[in-house]
């Protein structure tokens, strides 16, 4: 299921929210290259793999299926939760720098998302909720999604129900799940300049043909391939 499908509907009361988030998406996540230009894609071609990945995840018998409002607050973490990776002004692209941002970029989403959500379009409650959403797929603070938020209601009735932790993990596992050799398109013929950490990262993006899960969305499978050195 392309959750995408549910919100790009003109009819879709976020619709319009969606594609200002996109655009701004858009504009800012290639500015994460000039930081890391030889880290794998953390770009709108990204995002587009979660949202593939996710669509392959959720069972097509899920019950209750993702209402309207979940698959935008999803939405939105998707496009926003490498925002954190985006350079400040004054940030220069040292190794320190890199390793500094790279550990706290959640931490960094959260915050911009918090602190911009008029500009984003996001209204206070949903800038929250995506925020958290964003946060949750770095499992460096809590490993455990049971850790997060259940589940919340925002406004009246079933239609404001928002599964927390279920938006979470479909996050963060479609996130830890794109490691295949598309990402790493931008490095092919470079990679004798990447450092020992992004030359580890190159070669398992590399190795690394396709994901697979079975059609309820219970079994992952990695299907790889030992590259020549």
């Amino acid at each position: 299921m392309e959750i995408r499908k549910i919100i790009r509907k003109p009819d879709s009361q976020y619709y319009n929210t969606y594609q200002n988030l996109e655009t701004i998406a858009q504009r800012e996540l290639p500015k994460i290259q000039s930081m890391f230009p030889y880290y794998t894609n953390h770009g709108i071609p990204h995002c587009d793999k979660l949202f593939e990945l996710i669509g392959e995840i959720l069972p097509d018998d899920l019950e209750p299926r993702l209402m309207e409002l979940e698959a935008f607050l999803l939405s939105g973490a998707v496009l926003l939760h490498d925002i954190g990776m985006v350079p400040r002004d004054s940030e220069k692209s040292t190794r320190a720098m890199q390793q500094k941002i790279r550990e706290n970029h959640h931490h960094r989403c959260k915050k911009y998302i918090l602190e911009n959500y008029c500009k984003l379009g996001l209204e206070n409650k949903h800038a929250e909720i995506i925020a958290d959403i964003a946060f949750a797929h770095r499992g460096r603070d809590a490993q455990d999604i049971s850790e997060y938020r259940d589940e919340i209601t925002v406004g009246i009735g079933a239609k404001g129900r928002v599964r927390m932790q279920l938006l979470s993990a479909l996050l963060r596992i479609a996130d830890e799940c794109h490691v295949t050799y598309d990402r790493i398109e931008s490095l092919m013929g470079r990679e004798k300049e990447l450092d020992a950490e992004s030359q580890k990262h190159f070669w398992k993006h590399l190795s690394t043909e396709g994901i697979s899960c079975s059609p309820k969305g219970e079994v992952l499978e990695n299907i790889c391939i030992v590259p020549v050195i």
